[in-house]
Order: structure tokens, then C-alpha cells, then sequence
């Protein structure tokens, strides 16, 4: 571009620049990577799955929780299914807050479409506020397709997120705080 002039010569690094972006920042929907990649963040360094107990009723214990690029992720209990998920919550995590909305953007295994219920501490079934909702893609390296759930546990305790794709499901343990 020697002869170019600098408005097109700056038009033209800017394209270049959004197509690197656009193709580091998407993956293919329901890309069922066994090892997670290079964290989002371009750093090069792995993020860890969620490591200890699984998650068990009553939160005892609560599923484990661990940072994958700065975003709490937690790791579901399956039963012939995966599932982990990042923690959207306002004011971040730990802790979550009752009667406050939040997001998990789920990385599912199995196939067919998924339900997500909720059942609160006292046992009760709550609705999900929306979703699941089927996701094209993202940086969020676990196997298994993207969905998001967006929920509102509107009580302190402990917290049931039960995800289900055919006779499979997983279940995650959450404590929500006051």
C-alpha cells in the first residue's frame, strides 16, 4: 500500500484488524473441545476446570466453583451429561444475592434441546426467567454447546440449577446469600 493515501491505508488496518477479532472471538456452535484452549484473554495460559467434590443437596457440598478469565465457573454434577457454567451475577461471585437477576452461560454436552429448572431451598420448583437460549459460539472453551439461562433466586440458601438434555441431566449446588 506505498502509494496509498493514509485514509484508506488507516480503512484498510481496521478491517484487517476486525476480521483477526471477529475470528479469534467466535468459535463453531457446539464445539466439543475435550481440553480447554488458551483462556480468552489471549494470555496463552489454560484455564482449570473447577476442581474438588462434586455438588450434593443441601449445598454440602455447594459445586465447585473456580475464575476462568476473571468470570466465576461452576461445575455441575452430571448424570450422563457435562455442564459448566459462568457466573453473570452482578457484584460478581462469591456471594450470590437473592431477589438480584443473573446470567449463566452453560456449556452443555449430550444433544437434543436442554430445559433448565430451578427448586429453590425449601424445595419448591421456580421458574427460570428466560432461556435456555441456544448459543452461536464464544471464547468459553468447555465441551459441549453454549446455552444462557438467566435466573432469579429470590430467596437465601442453598439452590438446585438442574439442566437436562433427553434422560441426561446435571445438577449444580449454589448457596445464595441475604
Amino acid at each position: 500500500m506505498t502509494g496509498a493515501r493514509p485514509h484508506a491505508r488507516s480503512l484498510a488496518h481496521a478491517a484487517a484488524c476486525a476480521v483477526v477479532l471477529a475470528a479469534a472471538g467466535c468459535s463453531a456452535a457446539g464445539q466439543d473441545d475435550a481440553a480447554p484452549s488458551a483462556s480468552p484473554s489471549g494470555t496463552g495460559a489454560a484455564a482449570a476446570a473447577p476442581r474438588g467434590p462434586d455438588g450434593a443437596p443441601g449445598c454440602r457440598p455447594e459445586s465447585p466453583v473456580a475464575p476462568y478469565d476473571g468470570i466465576a465457573e461452576v461445575r455441575a454434577t452430571g448424570h450422563g451429561i457435562r455442564a459448566s457454567g459462568l457466573i453473570m451475577a452482578p457484584g460478581g461471585y462469591p456471594p450470590l444475592r437473592a431477589s438480584r437477576e443473573l446470567k449463566i452461560v452453560w456449556r452443555v454436552t449430550g444433544s437434543g434441546p436442554l430445559r433448565a429448572t430451578t427448586t429453590g431451598p425449601g424445595g419448591r420448583d421456580h421458574p427460570v426467567l428466560w432461556g435456555p437460549e441456544e448459543h452461536g459460539g464464544s471464547t468459553y472453551r468447555r465441551p459441549g454447546d453454549e446455552w444462557g439461562v438467566g435466573y432469579k433466586l429470590d430467596e437465601p440458601g442453598c439452590w438446585r440449577l438442574r439442566l437436562i438434555r433427553g434422560a441426561a441431566s446435571a445438577d449444580a449446588w449454589l448457596r445464595v446469600a441475604a
